[in-house]
């Protein structure tokens, strides 16, 4: 087979690239095998024994994976660069065909003990065994990814509009700052440590930003709001004596995206809490106590809800905490107002008085400002008392003395009255002396119960009529025609039928007094039940009041509400990987 001239080309070009792959694979199995004769990875790797070692340490942070509020622990994703040089793992590239950088398991070298000292969960250490680069000047790049489980003190003052700072302390467990040199790498190229002193007098560098975002994962239920760095030299007595140890501090500082539990919990517990005010717009029955139950019932259970969702702290009582005991404490109240208040309405004139001063505040004043509609006819103590079967007889003969009245005005106007008929005088003038003894005198409200009572008035004149054996019209209308003399007087008072016409009018003020009785506990009745209606309506006003200053205040109290920081987001790298900077074929 006939290639040609340009065949032969590219497949000596191939031959020969084959060739170089086959003698770097040699070469660097050589150079491995070179470099880990006589290595011991227990040794610091160092010329001399009294030199620091300096160690970069740097994160990129993947993922806020879980902010545990209940245990306070915070889990994050972390992509780790670690970089050091190891002198003993130096080569000439040219003795070694051109090869500039090998990859060495983590697990055969040296590397530094970093941990994590606020671990809360797992291992402190990296526990990922993978592999570092190394080139010829013996610079060890080792990025290991890792998920880390830190302590994070959760502050649930305003949950669920919290903003939460948590921390990752980095820094070497067995070799003290004298040699292990631990130093930041600033995330972006140019960026410049600048030197603080803290709240405790201690002096750090810090950088504002810290941590790497290039592969940074949104959370769906925290903002990221700032990732800082701070390096410090620290001071264990008692511990570690005066040697000092430099740990690095990652600073998180994050907020919650409360839009979930703002639909799920904070706004069906106001709504549930708004419930109670409705409580006093409910007619005074037993219904109020059955609805305030169901509200304080449904209430508790957002409140067992928020307890799975916190810390079991006693510092602080959390936002939505405060709001759900107040809450609660307002329907335990309406419950308490609302069996009182149904005991109001449920009195009844026949055992209860109300007094003077009641009346007066419930009855005549508060009632008018309260929209509420005023008794057409209230209870007057003075013109009014109260009667009970019992001084039926009593009150026959001290209100309504038909008979002794109607024969005094007899036996005192006969003689008159025969006197003046000649002159044309009426007998009209005289109706109100006969009216002084009739039942309007008792003052009783014109209704459709009390027209049974002008039965009594009907018998009063018909007695009239059988004694002056006149028709009544013409007794008023026209002077008497007949000559009334007190002896016929007697004598139609001896009549037989005379005892009956008493016992009738005894019976209907017997009747009457009863009514009149009723009508006076109606009357009560109507005013207990009216200061019922304007105690809810005190306790709605009140309550609603109460209700939104609870409102205002526990949105004015949220913090992240009036947050207006961005969320960081995710960045494009600003500088290649640190081993990207080596080649690893020469030219």
């Amino acid at each position: 087979m006939y290639f040609g001239k340009e065949g032969h080309c590219n497949i000596s070009v191939l031959m020969c690239s084959m060739m170089r792959t086959v003698l770097a694979d040699v070469y660097i199995e050589q150079l491995f095998q070179h470099l880990m004769m006589d290595y011991n990875k227990s040794v610091r790797p160092v010329k001399n024994a009294s030199d620091a070692l300096l160690v970069k340490f740097g994160a990129n942070l993947c993922r806020l994976i879980d902010v545990d509020e209940v245990n306070q622990v915070l889990t994050t994703s972390l992509w780790l660069e670690i970089q050091w040089t190891d002198s003993k793992l130096v080569w000439n590239p040219d003795d070694w065909g051109s090869i500039k950088k090998i990859h060495i398991p983590s697990d055969q070298i040296w590397i530094p003990d970093i941990l994590l000292y606020n671990n809360a969960d797992g291992e402190p250490h990296i526990s990922i065994i993978s592999s570092a680069m190394v080139d010829y000047k013996g610079t060890v790049i080792w990025m290991p990814p890792s998920t880390y489980k830190s302590l994070c003190p959760i502050n649930i003052q305003y949950f669920p509009y919290d903003v939460q700072q948590c921390y990752l302390k980095f820094g070497g467990w067995s070799h003290d700052g004298q040699l292990l040199d631990l130093q930041p790498i600033p995330p972006t190229m140019g960026d410049v440590m600048e030197t603080r002193v803290d709240a405790n007098g201690i002096e750090f560098q810090y950088l504002e930003l810290g941590m790497g975002l290039s592969f940074y994962h949104e959370s769906a239920e925290w903002d990221l709001l700032s990732a800082t760095s701070s390096r410090y030299a620290q001071i264990y007595p008692g511990c570690c004596g005066q040697q000092y140890y430099v740990d690095i501090r990652y600073t998180i500082i994050i907020r919650r995206k409360a839009l979930f539990f703002t639909v799920i919990i904070v706004i069906p517990c106001m709504l549930i809490a708004n419930l109670t005010i409705f409580v006093f717009w409910i007619p005074p029955r037993e219904h109020k106590i059955t609805f305030s139950n169901s509200v304080f019932v449904a209430l508790s259970f957002y409140y067992l809800i928020l307890i799975e969702l916190i810390p079991p702290t006693s510092l602080v009582i959390p936002l939505l905490g405060k709001y759900l005991l107040f809450t609660l404490f307002m329907v335990c109240a309406s419950m308490l107002i609302s069996v009182v208040n149904v005991n109001i309405y449920r009195r009844q004139g026949t055992f209860y008085m109300m007094p003077e001063w009641m009346r007066w505040l419930f009855v005549r004043t508060l009632p008018r400002y309260l929209c509420l509609k005023m008794l057409d006819a209230p209870y007057e103590s003075s013109t009014s008392t109260s009667v009970d079967q019992s001084s039926s007889t009593k009150v026959i003969s001290q209100k309504i003395p038909y008979f002794t009245g109607f024969h005094n005005w007899i036996r005192c106007h006969s003689s008159r009255c025969i006197a003046e008929s000649t002159a044309g005088s009426s007998f009209k003038n005289d109706l109100p002396m006969i009216r002084k003894y009739t039942l309007p005198s008792l003052n009783l409200p014109v209704s459709p119960r009390m027209r049974l009572l002008s039965l009594s008035e009907v018998l009063f004149f018909e007695l009239i009529i059988v004694v002056l054996n006149k028709p009544l019209n013409t007794c008023i209308c026209y002077s008497l025609q007949v000559q009334v003399t007190e002896q016929k007087l007697l004598s139609a008072e001896k009549g037989a039928h005379m005892q009956l016409f008493r016992d009738m009018a005894a019976n209907v003020a017997v009747i009457a007094a009863n009514f009149h009785n009723t009508v006076l506990q109606d009357k009560i009745t109507d005013e207990w039940r009216l200061m019922s209606l304007v105690i809810d309506r005190i306790c709605l006003v009140v309550y609603f009041v109460l209700n939104m200053i609870a409102i205002s205040l526990f949105i004015l109290q949220a913090p992240s509400l009036f947050d207006a920081r961005q969320p960081l987001q995710r960045t494009v790298a600003q500088k290649p990987l640190s081993g990207d900077a080596v080649s690893m074929l020469g030219s």
